[in-house]
């Protein structure tokens, strides 16, 4: 399977065969920016797919609030609330 790397500009993204050394430096020229994730698929069409999972999965455990953080905030409250009312 070949291995794909993402270029992004703006909203479009573009994904080429990590071999393809002319579309990268084109694509660059174009002011697009490579970015850091590369990913093995039968195409550049189910790559993007996978990219895109991929950011998705980045956004949604970036805001997640963990179960420490939880677990900190609670007790931080119950602190608080037993210092005013005790």
């Amino acid at each position: 399977m070949p291995v794909f790397c993402f270029f992004k500009k703006g909203n479009h993204i573009s994904a080429l065969d990590v071999n393809d050394l002319d579309g990268s430096v084109f694509l660059k020229e174009w002011g697009y920016k490579k970015q850091p994730e590369e990913v093995n698929a039968l195409n550049a069409h189910s790559a993007k797919a996978l990219f895109n999972q991929i950011r998705n999965e980045e956004k949604s455990t970036h805001h997640a609030l963990s179960f420490r953080d939880f677990l900190a905030l609670i007790l931080s409250l119950i602190a608080i609330s037993n210092w005013l009312f005790l």
